[in-house]
């Protein structure tokens, strides 16, 4: 300690809204997108493996690699690709029309 005076500590509290704001968005992005694989998803797919997919693929704690997707799915390679396309697409439909919104387009 050099003896100089110290102001007190205080809160930043811009920083503690801010911080809050990212944690409220981040948590209504993972529910928008947990009810579209969950809930809307499964009753328009064309495919009822597009959902199976999606959650392996990206919302499970430790996703999947695309080998073991195909085996569990029962897809070659080329029929998992398409699947994953199309799911993606479903995916990115259902999606909510906003500045900043999701965009996917299927070549």
């Amino acid at each position: 300690m050099d003896g100089m005076p110290r102001s007190p500590s205080v809160e930043n509290h811009a920083d503690d809204k801010i911080i809050n704001y990212i944690e409220n968005d981040d948590k209504q992005f993972c529910d928008r997108c947990e009810k579209i694989i969950n809930t809307l998803l499964p009753q328009t797919a064309v495919n009822d493996k597009w959902p199976i997919i999606l959650k392996m693929r990206y919302v499970a704690l430790k996703p999947l690699t695309d080998d073991v997707i195909m085996e569990r799915v029962g897809y070659q390679s080329s029929q998992y690709y398409e699947a994953v396309k199309d799911a993606l697409c479903a995916f990115a439909e259902w999606w909510p029309n906003y500045p900043g919104s999701l965009v996917v387009s299927k070549f």
